[in-house]
Order: structure tokens, then C-alpha cells, then sequence
């Protein structure tokens, strides 16, 4: 007997429950008896309706489609022409999610600011600065300055710190090479290369970098090679949250 079959001989003794009747014997179950509870009968109605439905689609109960993946990012040339640099200057991830607002996320991965960030450090517009405090941080290069990123000052709760901020001009710069952005985006592998490995002082600030310029927990996984979970419990040691980092304005420069 196939699997299909079983289901056609379980739907007619489910039928038969629900008329009432006794399906090894064929006799009328009793009134009292709980299975003649009109409750009863119409779950039996309700599960006998399901499994015509089943038997209808060859075995299965609808014939959806199989979910697809989704395609790896990709902006085609018209969503390209409805990119607008914002009058005021963003944070990476702000430039991210104004590309992303073009993005179907059922059909289409999102991109990441963390391919972008890297993409400008190939470049030479970003660099790796070690600051006197002997932490790190990515700050422009006089190429970047020259396109249009500049720094921001905030306070956190310890201490002042400088975020990079993308100006209307470094947010079409930006724009306008989206094409190596895509392909560093296809060459980035989704590995967790650092899983297992202790965290390092260089690692720390990393993320507390990051966690200032806004990125979300995903991506700072990724840009670290750590899963999502090793993140916040990294956060929490460190003292630091993701959703709930204040920020105090103080300078804006002028360059």
C-alpha cells in the first residue's frame, strides 16, 4: 500500500466516525457514546476535509511552490536612478539602509554596511588608526576627507570618541560604484573564521568601534568572523548594548 493509499483508507474511516458509525464493523456507534459527540464529529468533518485536500494534491497538502533562496544583492540600473544622497551627513550604516529601501528582501538579500566599510578601506579612503589611548579605530584618509567623509564627535559614558560620518557627496561616491561594492559582496564568504578563538584587546575595540557607528549584531558578526550569540555575550562582559549606546553630540568639523 503507498502512502497515498494509507491516506485514502484513513480519510474513509475518519468519514465514517464523523457519520456516526463504527468503521471496523460498519455498525451505528452508540448515542451516549463519546465519538457521537457533536463536537467530536465536526473535528472529524474538519480532519476528513484536510485529508481530501492531501489526497486531491497527490500527498501533500498544497502545492506551494519550494522557497527559493534568495538572490545574492544586486541593484539593476533603475533602482540605481531613485538613489538620493540624504542633505545631511549619515553614518555608514544610514548609507546602507538608504541602498537597502531599494531592495525586495523576499527576492533579495540586503547588502551590508560592512562590505562597504571594507571596500572603502581597500580603496585607501578608510584607514586602521591607532589612537594615543594605544585602541584603534578607522578614520579617513586625506583621499577619503577629499570625497566627503568626515568625523564626528560623541560622548559615551566613559569618554569621548569620533565616528566617521558619509557627506551628500562620499553617500554618491558611494552610489556610483556600487558595481565593486557587488562584487566584493559576492567574493565575501559567510564563514565565522574567529569561532572558538579568545577574544583579543584588538578585538574589543573593534567592536566597540562598530558598536558606535551604529552597525547592527549581524553584521558586526560578520565583519568579525563570530556568531551573533558571541557578540552579546561579548557585549555584556564589555558593558556595552547594541540597542541602548547613547550618544551626546559635541563637534561637527568643518573638514
Amino acid at each position: 500500500m503507498t502512502e497515498l493509499e494509507k491516506i485514502e483508507y484513513t480519510k474513509g474511516f475518519v468519514d465514517k466516525l464523523a457519520e456516526g458509525i463504527n468503521p471496523i464493523d460498519g455498525t451505528p456507534i452508540a448515542e451516549g457514546d463519546l465519538l457521537n459527540n457533536v463536537r467530536i464529529s465536526r473535528c472529524m468533518y474538519y480532519v476528513s476535509d484536510i485529508l481530501r485536500r492531501v489526497i486531491e494534491n497527490g500527498g501533500t497538502e498544497s502545492k506551494k511552490p519550494a522557497k527559493r533562496g534568495r538572490a545574492p544583492f544586486a541593484l539593476d540600473s533603475s533602482a540605481r536612478r531613485e538613489l538620493t544622497p540624504a542633505d545631511e551627513p549619515l553614518r555608514i550604516s544610514q548609507v546602507t539602509s538608504l541602498i537597502n529601501e531599494r531592495v525586495d528582501p523576499e527576492t533579495m538579500k540586503s547588502l551590508r554596511s560592512g562590505v562597504i566599510t571594507r571596500w572603502l578601506l581597500g580603496i585607501g579612503a578608510l584607514e586602521q588608526v591607532q589612537l594615543p589611548s594605544g585602541k584603534t579605530t578607522r578614520l579617513p584618509t586625506p583621499q577619503g576627507r577629499g570625497l566627503g567623509l568626515i568625523t564626528q564627535e560623541f560622548q559615551g559614558e566613559n569618554s569621548v570618541y569620533s565616528v566617521v560620518l558619509y557627506k551628500p557627496e562620499a553617500q554618491q561616491f558611494i552610489f556610483d560604484n556600487l558595481d565593486a561594492i557587488e562584487q566584493l559582496n559576492r567574493e565575501k564568504g559567510g564563514s565565522r573564521e574567529n569561532g572558538g578563538k579568545p577574544w583579543s584587546t584588538q578585538d574589543d575595540e573593534t567592536l566597540g568601534t562598530l558598536v558606535r557607528e551604529g552597525m547592527e549584531k549581524t553584521e558586526i558578526a560578520r565583519t568579525l568572523g563570530r556568531t551573533v550569540g558571541a557578540v552579546n555575550t561579548r557585549l555584556k562582559r564589555l558593558g556595552l548594548d547594541v540597542n541602548a549606546v547613547s550618544y551626546t553630540h559635541l563637534t561637527l568639523p568643518t573638514t
